[in-house]
């Protein structure tokens, strides 16, 4: 399968990341979005490998360069990792990868019931025109991924 490897590698960054927060512990589907077609992958039954489970239809016009959490609709609505194959081209793209999963995380843990009761969530676009610090982040980051390539994400200075 096309992904195979660059799949399997999420579990060496996960080894290398998962003491950072209890979140990065656990890994989530992924369905990677091809000629607006999902290609979605899951995680077997000894939680190691990823395999492939289905090919379906995007609902609705995905662009490439997706970075995305999101229940699937076509797989019993699971919250899924959403991506294009470019991600698995950096080291970056894994970051982003377990980003999306924290969201996962998140979905399945308590965002229904917070969302619910914030007044500013009755718009749909909400979380994208929030005025969120993105400079400052940005550069916090920027400096975890340096720390990440020498193998010390520890070590953010």
């Amino acid at each position: 399968m096309k992904y195979n490897s660059s799949l399997q590698k999420i579990f060496e960054v996960q080894n290398r990341i998962k003491d950072i927060h209890p979140f990065l512990e656990k890994v989530f589907p992924i369905a990677i979005i091809e000629d607006n077609h999902f290609y979605i992958f899951d995680i077997d039954s000894s939680g190691k490998k990823y395999i492939f489970v289905k090919e379906a239809p995007a609902p609705m016009l995905v662009p490439k360069g997706v970075r995305a959490a999101f229940p699937l609709d076509s797989y019993k609505d699971k919250i899924a990792c959403v991506v294009s194959g470019e991600i698995f081209e950096s080291l970056a793209g894994y970051a982003l990868i377990f980003h999306e999963f924290i969201h996962c995380n998140q979905w399945e843990i308590c965002e229904l019931k917070l969302k619910q009761k914030l007044e500013i969530a009755q718009e749909p676009m909400w979380e994208l025109n929030y005025p969120f610090p993105y400079s400052r982040f940005a550069e916090t980051y920027s400096l975890f991924l340096k720390s990440l390539e020498k193998s010390e994400p520890d070590n953010i200075s």
